[in-house]
């Protein structure tokens, strides 16, 4: 008997030694086979466009992730190309547009487009080109593209094993089983079993915890508002940085929580448009109007501004946050009078 028990637990132990081999193995092959994608730049009068995806092969199961950089002085207005439900033969599954970058010496501006794009059939998919346009202050507008690039895509069954040859069948071996043969089996399904369970558990953990994280538009930009304020952008005198950065918050603060294009959007146009939107109130707009207005005085009219008024615009940035987000429901008297 104890010869049967230490057997059965050395099987278990070499099992198990197996499946941790087995799972490092594929871990260093996943981590060799990187995908190589495509990085180039195009450049123009106004600026240069740097157009970066994940890979240049994949399958019809798998995403291209596409990112779009604009790189120009910082006075220059730039316009992202509008990405919406087909780019060629891709299907857009989303796109995202990120917050604008200065340069160290605040010359540079750089801003960013990510898509992530889909394909359904095998193929050779062409990468169409993209246009980023340039306006200056005096109302000169220039053209960069991209150039057309090419994308493989294949199947996930290769189509020489669409069609397996057919073997002829073997004689029958008969395999006689012994007690301890059985036991070692029932032993290592059960083991299999309890390991599958255990995966299945902790992947159901962790897509909950995620899930419980996942934040609101107006946390977000609650938060990033106060690591703003906990930079030292203040402190080394990047005021327009600073007024910058804030504004591009409070941007796409509203684009993700009205829905409304305000990243694409100068202040003039973006409040032409939001005169007939009732998402807002006329208190609201009004708080909008003069903290958008004050922040392009800093941006473009090198207006320094006091530390009243830079305290001033970080409440308003803050309040308009509050006031706007979004108010939880009034919960119900079920209390009856006897």
């Amino acid at each position: 008997m104890r010869k049967k028990t230490y057997l059965i637990l050395t099987c278990l132990t070499a099992l198990t030694l197996c499946l941790s081999l087995l799972s490092g193995c594929g871990e260093k092959e996943k981590k060799n086979d990187k995908p190589v994608g495509i990085m180039k730049e195009f450049k123009g009068s106004a600026g240069k466009l740097i157009l970066k995806t994940d890979r240049k092969e994949l399958t019809v199961a798998q995403p291209l992730a596409l990112e779009l950089t604009a790189v120009c002085a910082e006075e220059w207005k730039v316009q992202m190309p509008e990405l919406k439900d087909k780019l060629g033969d891709f299907t857009i599954r989303t796109t995202k547009a990120l917050p604008t970058k200065l340069s160290d010496d605040g010359k540079e501006k750089s801003v960013t487009l990510k898509a992530v794009l889909d394909p359904y059939l095998a193929g050779e998919y062409k990468l169409l080109p993209l246009t980023v346009k340039f306006t200056n202050a005096s109302g000169s507008s220039y053209d960069v593209s991209t150039e057309e690039a090419a994308i493989l895509v294949t199947a996930v069954i290769p189509p020489d094993d669409k069609k397996p040859a057919l073997r002829d069948i073997s004689s029958v071996v008969e395999i006689p089983f012994k007690l301890e043969t059985w036991m070692i089996i029932l032993a290592a399904a059960i083991l299999v079993i309890i390991i599958a369970v255990v995966i299945i558990l902790v992947k159901r953990r962790k897509e909950i915890i995620e899930e419980e994280h996942i934040l609101l538009p107006h946390e977000i930009a609650l938060n990033e508002l106060e690591n703003l304020l906990h930079s030292n952008l203040l402190k080394t005198g990047h005021i327009k940085e600073f007024y910058l950065t804030m504004s591009d918050i409070l941007r796409h603060y509203i684009e993700a929580r009205f829905s409304l294009a305000a990243p694409e959007r100068t202040t003039e146009e973006f409040l032409e448009e939001l005169k007939l939107d009732p998402a807002l109130n006329s208190e609201q707009k009004s708080l909008l109007k003069n903290f958008l207005r004050h922040c392009d005085l800093v941006k473009f009219a090198r207006h320094q501004p006091a530390n009243d008024d830079i305290k001033n615009s970080v409440n308003s940035c803050r309040d308009f946050i509050e006031e706007t987000k979004p108010q939880p429901e009034p919960e119900l008297n079920t209390t009856q009078a006897d």
